[in-house]
């Protein structure tokens, strides 16, 4: 990702081409090779988001940590002060993988989402 002179450029990763993607004045955006590289470049440009991958504690012995992954991407500006309200957390078994850890984290309507079983 580089921003000159007004410039935005980004490698698309919405499709396997992996097309070099510049936005400039706005939404004038060259580059793409399909429709979804411009929609890709855009959000990029104007609110990065990404999927957090983190852990929680457990109150298991066994297994003190627990993956989750957030349901959706989130802001990319929050993702250090999501990273840290997951560290606060601490969950009991039983827990299954794709159940719910924490709600709309952060107002985002984002869930952290369990990845493994706890039992």
């Amino acid at each position: 990702m580089t921003k000159g002179a007004g410039e935005f450029t980004v490698t698309c990763v919405a499709c396997p081409v992996g097309c070099e993607v510049t936005v400039s004045g706005g939404d004038e955006v060259r580059g793409n090779r399909c429709d979804r590289g411009r929609e890709y470049a855009l959000l990029e440009h104007r609110d990065p988001r990404r999927i957090l991958t983190s852990t929680v504690r457990t109150t298991c012995p066994d297994l003190p940590l627990l993956p989750v992954r957030t349901d959706r991407p989130i802001p990319k500006r929050l993702l250090f002060e999501a990273a840290k309200l997951l560290a606060t957390e601490c969950i009991s078994p039983p827990v299954k993988a794709g159940d719910v850890v924490v709600r709309d984290i952060l107002g985002t309507g984002a869930s952290a989402v369990a990845t493994d079983d706890l039992f």
